[in-house]
Formats: structure tokens, C-alpha cells, sequence
């Protein structure tokens, strides 16, 4: 079994941690997703402060356009709780 790991490291010193995590975890662990700096798949600023620097993967919302299709899932009963519950996981 395989742990895939999504990790938020925005600092020198918890980015340089991440190899060795790599390391001791061996096969057994992957680290799928960093929002970090700019050596992050996605750089946290963008998120957090909307900036257009991206990442090592390019910038999160790049090639996202509104059109609408998503808008009944905007409106459904319990949306915000969930935005809001995500939002603090992330921070």
C-alpha cells in the first residue's frame, strides 16, 4: 500500500524536510501534491492572494473558465459549510 501524500510547505525549513519524508517512506509513501513556493507543484500565494506567479505544474486555475455548468452545485444546501471546512484545511 502506498500513502500519497498532499503537503502545504511554504517555508525553507519545512521544504527541506520533504526529501528526507521521501526518503523514510520509501515505496511506501509519495508525495503527490506540494503547494508551496515557487518549487511547489502550485504556489500557496496564488491560492491565498490570487497572484498569477505559478508553480513547477503551472498555476491551479490556469485554464479554468466560468460558464455556469457548476452553478447547482453552488446552490446546494450545505456548499459554504464545506468551502469553509476545506478552506481550513488548507490554511
Amino acid at each position: 500500500m502506498t500513502i500519497r501524500l498532499a503537503v502545504v510547505s511554504t517555508a525553507e525549513n519545512t521544504t527541506r524536510i520533504m526529501p528526507l519524508i521521501g526518503t523514510l517512506g520509501g515505496d511506501q509513501l509519495k508525495i503527490v501534491l506540494h503547494i508551496g513556493n515557487n518549487d511547489g507543484h502550485f504556489k500557496a500565494s496564488s491560492l491565498a492572494r490570487l497572484s498569477k506567479r505559478p508553480g513547477t505544474e503551472g498555476h491551479l486555475m490556469a485554464s479554468q473558465r466560468w460558464t455556469g455548468a457548476a452553478q447547482s452545485l453552488i446552490e446546494q444546501d450545505g456548499f459554504l459549510e464545506q468551502m469553509e471546512t476545506f478552506i481550513d484545511q488548507l490554511h
